[in-house]
């Protein structure tokens, strides 16, 4: 058995959501993944982007800009050495508009990679690839898959039964034709993790993406739906007998909604499962 953990959006900035200072509440991610390492350790910790609101277009604005502050910088220097022990990879959000240069020097990553582990390969994808290191405040630029990036990758990898396609964000209707033969049609492909909304969900993207999902990573921050999409991650598990599993994973907390103290328990959810 092994497993790997996907997040996005825990928003290291100035904002306090639900009752709690962004300091603390990096403070409460760190132990609840170290606690869930501690309980049974995983193989890969995987960010899919937004690790602050660095280059923001709404009021505070993006602390770059407008203050001559990095929280990119901040989350990799206080909170990512806390970090359990186990291989990680960082990709950007629509919120890191930092060239491949600076972000490098930032984060030690490329904004895009892969991981492969035994035969399950994580291609960890770059789609907001345009309008880098901007002068003005923006919310990003979507730019469409790089299919040929994918097809290179899997070819670099033949042994990897399981490919499973990471990204900030995948917007469908804005992708190639070649982008959706290639999830249709490559039996290898598992489905598509994101982040971005804030959402925990699995969603079928119909016959022409060959039925397969487009799955949610859910939040550290904030969400719209926070009763449902509380703070948590997403698992993939490998099982001995070649079956493969997802969940949305949620430590348990207490967060001011509404003027009240509301307790979500742990627990696990939208949950997915790829039979043998």
């Amino acid at each position: 058995m092994a497993r790997v953990l996907l997040m996005s959006d825990v928003h290291h900035c100035e904002l306090v959501w639900y009752g709690v200072d962004t300091d603390t509440r990096m403070k409460r991610m760190v132990e609840a993944l170290q606690a869930e390492y501690e309980r049974e350790p995983y193989d890969g910790l995987f960010f899919l982007g937004d690790y602050s609101l660095d280059f923001w277009v709404c009021p505070p604005f993006g602390s770059v800009l407008n203050r001559g502050k990095s929280y990119t910088e901040k989350f990799m220097k206080e909170v990512y050495p806390l970090l359990p022990p186990c291989p990680k990879y960082m990709i950007p959000g629509n919120h890191e508009q930092y060239g491949q240069e600076r972000w490098k020097a930032l984060t030690g990553f490329d904004r895009r990679g892969t991981m492969a582990y035994r035969d399950a390969l994580f291609v960890l994808l770059d789609n907001f690839a345009a309008d880098l290191d901007p002068d003005f405040n923006s919310d990003g630029t979507y730019t469409p898959v790089d299919v040929a990036y994918i097809q290179e990758q899997m070819a670099a990898h033949p042994q990897a039964k399981h490919v499973f396609l990471c990204a900030h964000e995948f917007i469908t209707e804005r992708e190639s034709e070649d982008f959706k033969t290639l999830v249709r049609e490559e039996e290898r492909i598992m489905g598509l993790f994101a982040g971005h909304t804030h959402l925990s969900h699995v969603l079928s993207l119909g016959p022409e993406w060959g039925n397969k999902k487009l799955i949610r990573d859910g939040q550290f921050s904030y969400s719209h739906d926070i009763e449902h999409s509380t703070w948590g991650w997403r698992e993939i598990r490998f099982e001995d007998d070649g079956t493969v599993t997802t969940a949305y994973q949620t430590p348990a907390c207490d967060l001011l909604i509404n003027g009240q103290m509301v307790h979500h328990e742990a627990g696990r959810q939208d949950m997915w499962t790829w039979e043998a």
